[in-house]
C-alpha cells in the first residue's frame, strides 16, 4: 500500500503531534498547511482530554485518513518508533563527544 504525499505528511504530523502531547507540550492539531480530517480532530480532542495517548488511540486516528486499516497504521507507528530510536541513539553519541 502506497500513501499519497498528503497522507504521508499527515501521518508524520499526527505522530509528531502525539509525541509532543505525550511529552507535555502544548499542541494545536489545527495548525499547518495540511489540515486533518474532522474525524481525526474530534478523536484527538477526545483522547487528549483523557491524558496521554497510546498506540490504540494513534491507530484509530491514523485510520481516519490512511487506507489499509490497522496493519497500515501499525506499520507507520513502527516506522516512527524506529526513526525516533535511531535519532535518540545518534543524539546520545553526539552529546558524548561534546563532554
Amino acid at each position: 500500500m502506497a500513501l499519497t504525499f498528503e497522507q504521508e505528511t499527515l501521518a508524520l504530523k499526527l505522530l509528531g503531534t502525539v509525541h509532543a502531547f505525550n511529552n507535555g507540550d502544548e499542541v494545536d492539531i489545527n495548525q499547518g498547511l495540511l489540515l486533518f480530517p474532522r474525524e481525526t480532530v474530534v478523536l484527538f480532542n477526545e483522547y487528549s482530554d483523557k491524558g496521554t495517548m497510546g498506540t490504540s488511540e494513534v491507530v484509530d486516528m491514523l485510520k481516519t485518513f490512511v487506507p489499509g486499516g490497522d496493519n497500515a497504521a501499525q506499520n507507520l507507528i513502527e516506522a516512527w518508533d524506529s526513526a525516533q530510536s535511531a535519532m535518540r541513539n545518534n543524539d546520545g553519541r553526539n552529546h558524548q563527544g561534546q563532554a
